[in-house]
């Protein structure tokens, strides 16, 4: 037991980190009970870019971002790639899919991030 013995410093070093821990991850649950959009989760995941501790929230945020930053992507593309058919039926189905696909993501409001234009 005597070779476990944890200087002062490294004690307020411990504290200080899980109070960092507890602050991050009652930011992400505000988050996560409130409306999500993409900005104000990609500020806290800035916010917490070089936190090292696994917070669980934080994990489930960065995977919510990822999931929103990739459809908007895949949105964008798809839509190009609409304009430049001519199968109108197919683009139809594309646009109905990924439209879909939007509504099931976690982070909602996106569509600003969307480079298009309704005429």
């Amino acid at each position: 037991i005597a070779d476990l013995q944890v200087q002062l410093p490294e004690i307020d070093a411990l504290q200080n980190l899980l109070n960092q821990a507890e602050s991050c991850s009652s930011q992400c649950l505000c988050i996560l009970e409130g409306p999500m959009n993409l900005k104000n989760v990609g500020l806290l995941l800035k916010e917490w870019d070089s936190f090292t501790v696994d917070v669980p929230e934080l994990r489930l945020l960065r995977n919510y971002h990822s999931d929103a930053v990739s459809w908007v992507y895949h949105f964008n593309d798809v839509l190009e790639r609409v304009h430049r058919q001519e199968d109108q039926h197919n683009a139809f189905d594309e646009l109905k899919s990924i439209l879909e696909e939007g509504l099931s993501l976690k982070i909602q409001g996106i569509m600003g991030y969307c480079s298009f234009m309704i005429v």
